[in-house]
């Protein structure tokens, strides 16, 4: 049975939050090339370019060109005949063990023209050179493959030529913003001690950033196990010292060893996390990873979001049979503040303080009375009441 890849790009479905989707696709397959290398870490290297074309309509503060393309530069083994051989297959299973589906290729092509890979490699005692376009229409087009007298391991992957018109529009983001992206999207890899040297350069400006030494400001704080139902799930909880205008702590559900969508802000899952972590006079922002085999099969294809319900149907009872979101949620939050009992009383007296300040100024000198229920969990009793403003 042959299958048409423009019939698989076409059920592709991207969201404007997927902007960066295509190029964490290539890096992450560069990542896993790399992992199948006989190099030690310290020698596996990724440069990701950044290549712009014009500007967007509506300009930005710090007038960016929009993105046109990325390439993705790596010293893994290349398209060998097995790599080449896989990607000419949809859904491969030859990277399962590495989180792969068979199907990120394809999430490339519903947001660019073209997929263009240049590889030197070694394979039974000689070096060859592989170029190939890929594209929805021609599919696989072999432009050259010959033997190589570059004897280093190379390969070049350049995506370009934007089809999603908000895509576009949308990418004139900072190199800073991209580096976010790279680092919430492979933090697994780096908590498993698996990240590669991953180096970002600018083409426009010639900025450049080291992800691995952003990585640096991030701590390992602890890791946690839970079970929902038969379900194993896995926290990384990670802290990054609070610098910039950075506002909020995140959640981020993981499938197959990288960040599935945005990260979730923590205060829409609980209000007490809307403050930054104070410890030993300096204030941190958490990052939480979650990852489990049940997220793993849930993920969608082009891994932009789940197929989880989003609440329980009946709000009085969960035997977890059908796991929602925010049966996860809710674990989560009850391990963080078990976690961090003592930031969870400062945080609660602020949100109390929040609300008398309220009360003593907002509150229409008419009101009677205001009825306010401030939740508290972990231990900590309970609020609610009536509360009647001076008049």
């Amino acid at each position: 049975m042959i299958v048409p890849v423009k019939n698989i790009v076409d059920q592709v479905d991207l969201t404007p939050d997927d902007i960066l989707l295509p190029m964490l696709e290539c890096v992450v397959n560069s990542i896993i090339s790399l992992q199948k290398s006989a190099l030690p870490l310290s020698l596996r290297k990724i440069q990701i370019q950044v290549e712009r074309d014009g500007f967007p309509n509506q300009r930005t503060f710090e007038n960016l060109k929009k993105i046109s393309g990325f390439k993705i530069i790596d010293n893994g083994p290349g398209f060998n005949e097995e790599n080449f051989s896989s990607f000419d297959t949809p859904f491969s299973q030859t990277n399962k063990d590495f989180g792969c589906k068979g199907i990120g290729r394809f999430t490339v092509l519903a947001a660019y023209k073209e997929y263009i890979v240049r590889s030197n490699y070694f394979e039974k005692g000689k070096w060859f050179y592989r170029h190939f376009i890929f594209s929805s229409e021609k599919e696989i087009e072999e432009v050259k493959y010959e033997e190589s007298n570059n004897e280093v391991h190379k390969t070049i992957t350049e995506i370009r030529d934007c089809i999603i018109p908000f895509f576009s529009e949308k990418s004139a983001l900072l190199i800073s913003e991209v580096s976010e992206a790279i680092m919430s999207h492979c933090l697994i890899y780096y908590l498993n001690d698996a990240l590669p040297n991953i180096e970002i350069f600018d083409t426009e400006d010639g900025k450049v950033e080291n992800i691995n030494k952003l990585f640096e400001n991030v701590s390992k704080e602890k890791e946690r196990e839970f079970f929902l139902g038969d379900s194993k799930f896995k926290l990384y909880i990670t802290k990054t010292l609070k610098e910039g205008n950075r506002k909020n702590n995140y959640l981020y559900f993981c499938a197959n060893s990288r960040a599935v969508g945005n990260g979730r802000n923590l205060r829409n899952i609980n209000s007490i996390f809307s403050y930054p972590l104070m410890l030993d006079g300096r204030y941190y922002f958490f990052d939480i990873y979650l990852v489990s085999e049940f997220l793993n099969k849930r993920a969608y294809s082009a891994r932009n979001g789940f197929n989880i319900p989003k609440e329980r149907s009946n709000q009085l009872f969960s035997n977890f049979e059908s796991i929602t979101m925010q049966d996860i949620e809710e674990k989560v939050s009850e391990i963080i503040e078990d976690e961090y009992q003592s930031f969870v009383k400062d945080a609660k007296e602020k949100n109390i303080k929040k609300i008398a300040s309220y009360i003593n100024k907002k509150a229409p000198s008419g009101l009677s009375t205001l009825k306010i229920g401030v939740e508290c969990k972990a231990g900590i009793s309970e609020i609610k009441g009536e509360m009647t403003p001076y008049l």
